[in-house]
């Protein structure tokens, strides 16, 4: 009863949505990393006998059990290896700090930091990368803060020519203006409960590069504006 009741209600519609589908699969395919949409069809031919009417897909099926990509032409026909395993962030990015994030069957590795590909001497030996090197690494400004935070803040303000724009009570505000106009803009504070060795933890927080003061920046991770943030210290 369940079979002839799906059977009425979507044997119909799978044919014309291949047939609406197969003019675009010239154009590419994703096959892999659209694995859900041939899944669907392969249950509706294996499961509820819909083998007719998915006929003209069972080729793209069978590929995406093998192939991450196709791109077809009138006389040639590309075709992509699925890659291996995809080392993950906490959001889904692709992210790995000690090798590849992601590894392609022919051996040829991606390296990625925060959903960012990176150079491998990135990932594999920041130790050799020099601050001032960064400008000639990559013109990318996302890439750029990507590697920035891989060597860590205070490593790269120790070398870079970062200029301190303000300083107060609350911290000290850096900017670090690149060859292409990009702005890093980090604000430098000293953690106001101290650990229980009675020292104090220094942070760099990156922050919007319009900022002007050190208290602006520092209002401005919490979401306050300058004032605003005057108005919670003072209570």
């Amino acid at each position: 009863m369940f079979r002839q009741c799906v059977w009425r209600r979507v044997g119909g519609n799978v044919a014309s949505v291949i047939e609406t589908l197969s003019p675009h699969a010239r154009d590419g395919f994703l096959l892999q990393y659209e694995a859900g949409l041939p899944a669907l069809y392969d249950y509706f031919r294996s499961e509820l006998g819909l083998v007719r009417e998915t006929q003209p897909i069972v080729p793209l099926i069978e590929l995406a059990q093998s192939a991450g990509f196709m791109l077809p032409f009138r006389d040639l026909c590309l075709l992509c290896q699925r890659a291996g395993p995809a080392q993950l962030d906490p959001l889904g990015r692709l992210h790995a700090e000690n090798g590849p994030a992601l590894a392609w069957r022919s051996g040829a590795p991606d390296y990625a930091w925060k959903g960012r590909r990176v150079p491998q001497r990135v990932i594999m030996a920041p130790e050799t990368i020099a601050p001032e090197e960064i400008d000639s690494l990559t013109q990318n400004a996302e890439v750029r803060r990507a590697i920035i935070e891989r060597l860590g803040p205070e490593r790269y303000l120790a070398g870079a020519d970062a200029h301190m724009l303000h300083a107060d009570e609350t911290g000290k505000l850096w900017v670090k203006r690149f060859r292409d106009g990009g702005i890093w803009a980090v604000v430098e504070v000293v953690n106001g409960t101290p650990d229980p060795d009675g020292s104090r933890r220094t942070y760099y927080l990156r922050v919007p590069p319009d900022m002007t003061t050190a208290r602006q920046a520092v209002a401005w991770t919490y979401g306050l504006d300058e004032a605003e943030y005057a108005a919670v210290v003072r209570t």
